[in-house]
């Protein structure tokens, strides 16, 4: 079990990390968020000096969680790489799990398990 002290610690770290890679790529993560592409950790990998790939995962997870990314990943469209250039297409599967999330930190269900908890009752 990691100790909220080190937990702290990785989240503060993993925002530096953020902030790190904004300077190098505002586009991509400044607001308006945009959705990015499948395995950017590779290309991001070694660009950074100092930063483990162990801090970029951290980085990427605090990035991908925000609200403003998931709105955007469940929006649909594009996701974009480095360049910021279109590289594929959010898949739908994504855009309902993104959804999911947002619903599920204000409190609510998505409608299909609030169906499947009805048709239990």
């Amino acid at each position: 079990m990691v100790m909220p002290d080190t937990k702290t610690r990785r989240r503060a770290r993993a925002k530096l990390v953020l902030a790190q890679i904004h300077q190098v790529w505002p586009d991509l993560f400044a607001p308006p968020l945009k959705p990015l592409a499948i395995g950017i950790h590779k290309g991001l990998r070694g660009t950074i000096p100092g930063v483990s790939g162990h801090e970029l995962r951290d980085a990427l997870r605090v990035h991908t969680r925000k609200a403003d990314y998931l709105t955007a990943l469940a929006a649909g469209g594009q996701r974009y790489g480095l360049d910021g250039e279109a590289c594929g297409i959010i898949v739908e599967s994504a855009q309902k799990s993104a959804a999911a999330q947002l619903l599920a930190r204000r409190g609510m269900r998505p409608a299909a398990d609030q169906e499947r908890a009805s048709a239990g009752s």
